[in-house]
Parts: C-alpha cells; sequence; structure tokens
C-alpha cells in the first residue's frame, strides 16, 4: 500500500506489540479512504489538527487505542482493545452513530518476532487490508470518499490535456507546445474513384485537373486525338476535341453550302 511504509518506518521505533502494527495499518487505510486524523481520545481537543501522522503518544495506553478522524462530511471514532491474541476494533460515525466492529486473530497477520520489519511484520498485508476495507471502512462511506477522490484526479487529468479541437481563442491563449492539428490530405492517386474530383475544385490546393486549368504549366496536348492522363473520368462518355479526324484533313462533305443538296455535284 503506497504511503504505509513510510508511515511505519516513521513510528517503527515506538511499535513494540502486534497491535501497535496492526493501528499502524487501519491508521494508514482511514487515510487512503479520505480521513485525517483529528488527534487521541474521544473528545476534541485545543491541539486537534488534521494529519495524514499518527498523534504524539497515540499507543501510550495499549488496553485500548482511541482516535478521532474526520473528512469533508464525517467524523469517525476507532476503538482498538488488544484481548490475548486477538484485537476487536470498533468504529463508529459519531455522526449517525452508525457502529461497525471486527474481531482480528494477530497471529494471524502479524508477525511477533518481526515488529520493526516492515517487509516481514505483516503475514498477509493485502489480505488484512481488504478485510478492513470490507468490513469497517466502506459500510461507513469510505467506498464513496474514494469514488469522489478517483473523481476528483480523472478531472484533473482531463483539465492537463490538451484537446486538439478545443477553441482556445487567440493565439495568445494557446497551451505552451501546442500545435494545431494539420488538415487531411484526402486526396488519393492511386484510387481511381478519386479521378475527376478537381474539377469540382479547379483552384483546390494546385491539384487542378481540368482541361482549361488557368495554372496549367505542364506541356500542352498534341491535337488531333491525345489528351492529357487523367482528362476524362472512367466509364465517362466523351466527345472528340476538334474539328479535325485523327486520319488526315478535312473532308469537303463534312460542311456543304447551304441548301445545297445535289448529290450529284
Amino acid at each position: 500500500m503506497a504511503g504505509l511504509e513510510l508511515l511505519f518506518e516513521g513510528a517503527a521505533g515506538s511499535v513494540t506489540s502486534p497491535s501497535d502494527a496492526l493501528l499502524c495499518l487501519l491508521h494508514w487505510e482511514l487515510v487512503t479512504a479520505g480521513y485525517k486524523c483529528r488527534g487521541l481520545g474521544e473528545q476534541a481537543g485545543e491541539s486537534d489538527k488534521n494529519s495524514e501522522l499518527l498523534p504524539q503518544g497515540w499507543n501510550d495506553v495499549k488496553d485500548v487505542y482511541t482516535l478521532r478522524y474526520a473528512s469533508n462530511d464525517r467524523s469517525l471514532l476507532l476503538k482498538v482493545i488488544p484481548i490475548e491474541s486477538e484485537a476487536i476494533i470498533n468504529l463508529m460515525d459519531t455522526k449517525t452513530e452508525q457502529v461497525v466492529d471486527l474481531t482480528l486473530k494477530l497471529t494471524e497477520y502479524i508477525d511477533e518476532d518481526n515488529l520493526q520489519d516492515f517487509e516481514r511484520v505483516f503475514k498477509n498485508q493485502d489480505g488484512l487490508r481488504n478485510l478492513v476495507a470490507r468490513e469497517l471502512v466502506e459500510p461507513l462511506g469510505g467506498r464513496e470518499q474514494r469514488r469522489q477522490q478517483a473523481k476528483a484526479s480523472s478531472s484533473q487529468q482531463e483539465g492537463s490535456r490538451i484537446d486538439p479541437l478545443r477553441d482556445y481563442g487567440p493565439p495568445k491563449n494557446l497551451p505552451h507546445g501546442f500545435r494545431p492539428p494539420r488538415q487531411p490530405d484526402w486526396s488519393d492517386p492511386v484510387n481511381p474513384f478519386t479521378v475527376g474530383g478537381a474539377d469540382l475544385d479547379p483552384f483546390g490546393r494546385g491539384q487542378g485537373g481540368m482541361l482549361m486549368d488557368p495554372r496549367h504549366r505542364g506541356p500542352r496536348p498534341r491535337f488531333p486525338g491525345q489528351l492529357p492522363l487523367g482528362s476524362v473520368p472512367p466509364g465517362a462518355r466523351f466527345d472528340p476535341i476538334g474539328p479535325y479526324g485523327t486520319h488526315g484533313g478535312p473532308d469537303p462533305d463534312h460542311l456543304p453550302p447551304p441548301n445545297y443538296d445535289d448529290m450529284f455535284m
């Protein structure tokens, strides 16, 4: 559990019993659920303050440990009573007086021979933490506390993420290092269905494909019978350009005089 090791190392010099080690884990489980420790005893004192640390003298009385915790809308009273090899844990919401409790066998979760060694003091740290969360913290709103924390963390991450589609206003308001996305190029010279698309927008992006493209810089077509590549879309009906055929000059019968219909002339 993130942070438990630092807490335990700070309190290790005062840990002299299995119930001391258990209280360290209980304390940090409440802190990770969104609570802060207010102090010792059942009644509020002048020196109370919100802290993630254990208060001074937290284990001076080993017959019963009593600590108070608070969040934005809840106040909890924690009591741990060691009885031989077991510990009775009692947690109460002081506003609603709702109470939950749990009895643990200390020898199943705490190694009494390694009370100063964080790596070995907890025999089944994950199992103990899940048990405490399920039986004590979550029934008193700890699940909601964690959900709100996760939501707040997610909102902060979303706020720090640059949205390329967001309107940031004038350039001076753009985030540092932001570059607007480039306009995608939808042209595909390999795709035959794009042939003739430039004719619909002859002035677009320098890709005009019309025969009379005013910006055409390539070689002029050689008439008769030859057109630039790509001038006619696939399958289009197309009339040849020019009055001339592809085999020689004009035929006199192509343009007879008006009203001239003497086939023998």
